[in-house]
């Protein structure tokens, strides 16, 4: 069944001509073409501020990476609803009438969806790039995992130190357990169909999504009083791009207290996640590739 979300794409070569013809449109598809320009806007704001910085062994491809991403930005912004969507966001432990307060971030990374996930589910990676949470210790994996595995799985409990203030302060430790995993060839039924069909915060198509979440293990008292899940989706927008959508809602008596304290904070980690999770993917994604190309060279 096609999503009722589901928009058609307006072709680049249409864009032009839908311009000019702009007054005539009717709403939705002039909706469509102001988001594709203001998209484009931005995808070419994001490349003047990187290339002084980025190196390519060619311009050649430098041209052709530039194209991929503006494309693959355009397809994001025109296949999808606005997100964060404008009437919140929540996760099957919090609901939208009982959170106090949610907080989110985004990022579209030159990398795979795949090879991104993989990055997200290794802990053992975070202190190489979460500023946020550079230590992560897994205290008990499911049976169907090994003991000392550093990969998050479907039941796995762990805890975050979590850094609050600038890089080397004080770590304060959340206890944590995955509460659902979502890939295209093992599909979670967490979310309900329902659900994914009616709300613009998920991926409807499953087969185009790599999720997981996290959610508050009450084993302190003052666990108790806050009730608080996280999601990631890591979505696919090409064969080498994709988009991180991360969200966290908190509901309970003691989340008016952390809204009041850290709330500024918490929007900061979550931009800084976000980036850095785009840095370290892109880089280990680069770096692969460009050791494969020259194993392929030497084989010659």
């Amino acid at each position: 069944m096609q999503s009722k979300r589901t928009q058609k794409l307006i072709p680049p070569c249409s864009l032009h001509g839908a311009l000019g013809e702009l007054q005539e449109t009717p709403d939705e598809a002039r909706v469509q073409v102001i988001r594709y320009t203001r998209v484009l806007g931005l995808a070419d704001s994001y490349l003047n501020r990187h290339s002084a910085t980025k190196t390519t062994r060619s311009s050649t491809y430098t041209n052709r990476h530039s194209r991929q991403f503006k494309w693959h930005a355009l397809v994001a912004a025109m296949t999808e609803v606005a997100w964060p969507p404008k009437e919140g966001v929540s996760t099957p432990t919090v609901s939208v009438q009982d959170s106090v307060f949610a907080v989110t971030g985004s990022a579209l990374i030159n990398a795979p969806a795949s090879f991104v996930f993989d990055i997200l589910l290794d802990t053992s990676t975070y202190p190489e790039w979460c500023t946020f949470v550079p230590k992560v210790v897994v205290d008990e994996q499911p049976s169907s995992a090994a003991s000392d595995s550093p990969v998050l799985q479907l039941g796995t409990k762990f805890t975050f130190f979590a850094v609050m203030g600038n890089p080397g302060s004080k770590q304060t430790p959340t206890h944590l357990f995955i509460s659902d995993m979502s890939t295209p060839s093992e599909p979670s039924l967490y979310v309900s169909s329902v659900t994914l069909e009616a709300s613009p915060m998920y991926t409807t198509d499953l087969s185009n999504v790599y999720r997981v979440a996290w959610k508050g293990d009450k084993i302190d008292f003052y666990a108790k009083g806050l009730n608080v899940e996280r999601f990631h989706e890591v979505i696919v927008r090409g064969q080498e791009h994709c988009e991180v959508r991360t969200w966290e809602v908190m509901g309970g008596v003691l989340a008016y207290i952390v809204k009041w304290l850290h709330r500024k904070t918490l929007d900061r980690k979550f931009d800084e996640w976000c980036a850095e999770l785009k840095a370290f993917g892109e880089r280990k994604w680069a770096e692969g590739q460009h050791q494969g190309a020259s194993v392929g060279e030497s084989g010659l």
